[in-house]
């Protein structure tokens, strides 16, 4: 058993309230990369075209352990 104490909040999503548990090292990784995500703002164009230029299909051969694929 884990000794960290989650913390509750409630939060609104598409109208239904629901109660959301999280551990102080989750708030602290969520909060950390919602300050990330809007950070680069301005740069979002970037992350689609690295993701365009990737040639997944030279490099999947590579990859050699079991890998589930959905």
């Amino acid at each position: 058993m884990s000794s960290r104490t989650p913390t509750a909040r409630t939060s609104s999503v598409c109208g239904t309230t629901a109660a959301i548990s999280t551990c102080p090292e989750e708030e602290a990784a969520l909060n950390r990369y919602v300050i990330d995500a809007l950070t680069v703002l301005d740069h979002v164009t970037e992350g689609h075209a690295a993701v365009r230029r990737y040639a997944m299909e030279e490099r999947l051969p590579l990859v050699t352990t079991r890998t589930l694929a959905v």
